[in-house]
């Protein structure tokens, strides 16, 4: 590895780990993310998880070394790269820094209304605090409301564990 970066970049209580490396059968390092799931529902499992790699070839430039910080005043991790000199990097200026606002590595995970991917009372708790209004956090199908179709999303998907 020639750089490595841990943060929470996937919001559930553990370090995720970006890595900067040369993957087989390439001939210039990339970034990827390897992200931890040894947490699951709030509780540490005892057991390293690790989900596949997903690399990042979208970065403009070769990069070197991967650090994480707060870039965009989200609050939330962004990843920054240093690129080897004389490569393309932020706003295309050769040899700069290169930016990956939080990678979106997580699928939708129908029915979970509080965002903690797993789907149960919390989430019907939201969608029926917010039936009837503009819909919020209760809205699960985008309509703009919480009604009974967002109840019936949340018992369609209850007890899915997208972890």
């Amino acid at each position: 590895a020639q750089g490595v970066s841990l943060s929470d970049l996937d919001d559930d209580g553990d370090n995720d780990i970006a890595v900067i490396a040369i993957g087989d059968g390439d001939s210039e390092p990339s970034l990827s993310i390897l992200r931890n799931d040894s947490i699951v529902n709030g509780e540490a499992t005892g057991q390293l998880l690790l989900a596949p790699a997903e690399t990042f070839d979208d970065i403009i430039g070769i990069p070197l070394l991967v650090d994480n910080g707060n870039i965009d005043g989200d609050n939330l991790p962004d990843l920054i790269t240093i690129n080897e000199p004389g490569s393309n990097g932020l706003r295309g200026i050769p040899g700069t820094l290169g930016l990956v606002q939080r990678p979106d590595t997580l699928e939708p995970c129908d029915g979970d209304s509080n965002g903690d991917r797993v789907v149960g009372v919390d989430d019907l708790l939201t969608v029926l605090d917010n039936y009837g209004t503009d819909g919020g956090d209760g809205d699960l199908d985008g309509d703009t409301d919480a009604d009974v179709d967002d109840v019936l999303i949340v018992i369609a998907n209850w007890g899915n564990n997208c972890l």
